[in-house]
């Protein structure tokens, strides 16, 4: 029985992690446009893909808000990839458009927003951030021992919780 029981873990951690792989495969259209106040030309770029802008002194963000043109690129989930903005920018806005079943993560924060500077200081708003596409996931609140029973012959899975900084620990799943 302990012998069954291990084969049905293993088998069921290779075929959660088989099922992973096929996902990491998938990839993800995401817009983004930048609001700031620049005191040169500039561009936000994201997977070789260049939102550009033009500089206004840094007059004022209010005032006179310079927006960027809408950028598209496609990104594979579950990988890392570098937005980076600049050069003089004092105020830096972006927002990304991440379709409904997705989420992005912003230097390991769920966000689709990155605001960045010092009191609208010249170069304050330049910068560099790591961004991660990662599909939703239907797995109920997350808490760990949250038990998921289906119709079956065996069929069980369990969560593992929230990792610190918010993406799910994932789930051990059994099932015959």
């Amino acid at each position: 029985m302990r012998k069954l029981l291990l084969m049905t873990l293993l088998l069921t951690f290779t075929m959660t992690a088989a099922g992973q792989e096929s996902c990491e495969l998938e990839d993800v259209k995401i817009g983004f446009q930048a609001k700031t106040c620049a005191f040169q030309d500039y561009s936000i770029t994201l997977n070789g893909v260049a939102a550009t802008g033009f500089g206004n002194g840094c007059i004022s963000f209010a005032e006179f808000p310079n927006l960027t043109n809408n950028a598209w690129t496609r990104l594979k989930l579950n990988k890392t990839y570098t937005v980076s903005a600049g050069q003089a920018l004092c105020i830096t806005h972006i927002n990304f458009d991440v379709p409904e079943d997705y989420v992005m993560y912003i230097d390991g924060v769920e966000s689709k927003t990155i605001f960045k500077t010092n009191g609208g200081q010249i170069f304050s708003g330049d910068g560099s951030w790591s961004v991660v596409v990662r599909k939703k996931c239907a797995c109920g609140k997350d808490e760990p021992g949250a038990a998921a029973p289906e119709l079956g012959s065996v069929a069980w899975s369990t969560s593992l919780g929230k990792l610190r900084d918010g993406r799910s620990a994932e789930r051990i799943n059994l099932s015959e």
